[in-house]
């Protein structure tokens, strides 16, 4: 792995470990917000690992899978396109109220599950 490629993994395993951290806290919202985070930046991992280019400056994540070049199965393209939106909604405050209850125990639950299963497949198959 690059060494600009590992910086980024490195930064979006803490993320990671936050995310499970203040979800057993039962802080949701911001463990989404952190799940969202460290998806964003195995991405921009893989970008960096496959192309030598600076990661584009974006949230979201269809455009990272664009820069990266690699053909993503389905089901992990399909979770990856369903995390996307949810970066605007757990940053502004005027959002945050109509979030909180979005953001449930199960919801977050689901979102840790689908964030570890695209971190598992982008080590196993790009950043080891």
């Amino acid at each position: 792995m690059k060494r600009k490629t590992k910086a980024w993994v490195e930064v979006a395993e803490s993320d990671f470990a936050a995310a499970e951290s203040l979800f057993l806290k039962k802080h949701y919202l911001q463990s989404v917000f952190l799940c969202h985070q460290t998806t964003e930046k195995f991405l921009k991992a893989l970008v960096q690992e496959k192309t030598d280019e600076i990661p584009r400056f974006t949230h979201d994540f269809a455009l990272l899978m664009r820069q990266a070049g690699v053909e993503f199965p389905e089901e992990i393209q399909d979770i990856l396109l369903r995390l996307s939106p949810h970066y605007l909604g757990t940053r502004y405050p005027e959002e945050i109220a109509k979030f909180r209850k979005y953001y449930t125990r199960e919801f977050a639950s689901k979102y840790l599950r689908d964030t570890s299963r695209v971190v598992s497949w982008l080590k196993k198959n790009y950043l080891r």
